[in-house]
């Protein structure tokens, strides 16, 4: 009987410490937040919105990567809203919404609209269509949570909706302090450096066009 309590305590020990290791591995002991990486799917240049359509018209909104070298690949058709048949990349990149090297974009259903000049062209013909939406940056993942109180860390943040290039001038703020120096990448990463006299935890926040994370 004893050798049998022995074992099952054993077990349970061995059990416990399993346990543990999996919460280890899955940051749930961490001492802070984590972040983490959003799934998006990579479309080429000549996917069009007509692959999403039964998405689209149900109401969804539909977030996609666009890989860099689409500027005239694909056929166009709109300024905004665009034909279900347009180049998605190639749309965007039409309407200034993406840096012909790529990026991320969400697409909203237009209903039947007139798209000119098609519309004229074809009697007044209307076209399922679609638009692009601006919305809120996301913060997908940060570098590093960990840095002194006196600043100079350089923290890299992935995520989307950034700003098309650096004139769309993103601010990160950690807390209610802006970083020393906020360098734009892309679309889905901006650098910042932090400043000195930050609180031991504060919330990071990314505003780009008028836009702040939530």
């Amino acid at each position: 009987r004893g050798r049998r309590i022995r074992k099952f305590i054993a077990l349970s020990v061995v059990t416990l410490c399993v346990c543990v290791c999996i919460l280890l591995l899955n940051g749930n002991l961490s001492d802070g937040p984590k972040f983490t990486e959003l799934w998006i799917p990579t479309i080429d240049c000549t996917r069009t919105a007509d692959y999403y359509a039964e998405q689209l018209e149900a109401g969804h909104t539909v977030t996609l990567r666009c890989t860099g070298g689409c500027a005239g690949v694909g056929s166009v058709y709109g300024t905004s809203p665009f034909t279900m048949d347009s180049a998605v990349c190639g749309s965007a990149i039409k309407a200034g919404l993406m840096h012909p090297n790529g990026g991320q974009l969400t697409l909203k259903f237009a209903g039947s609209s007139e798209i000119s000049p098609l519309t004229a062209l074809q009697g007044g013909r209307k076209f399922s269509s679609f638009v692009f939406v601006l919305g809120a940056p996301v913060i997908a993942s940060i570098s590093t949570l960990h840095g002194p109180a006196i600043g100079g860390t350089t923290l890299t943040l992935k995520g989307m909706g950034f700003g098309v290039t650096a004139a769309d001038d993103p601010v990160v703020r950690i807390g209610a302090t802006n970083c020393a120096k906020t360098t734009w990448v892309s679309d889905t990463e901006v650098k910042c450096v932090t400043s000195p006299g930050l609180a031991p935890s504060a919330t990071i926040v990314v505003t780009a066009r008028g836009e702040s994370t939530v």
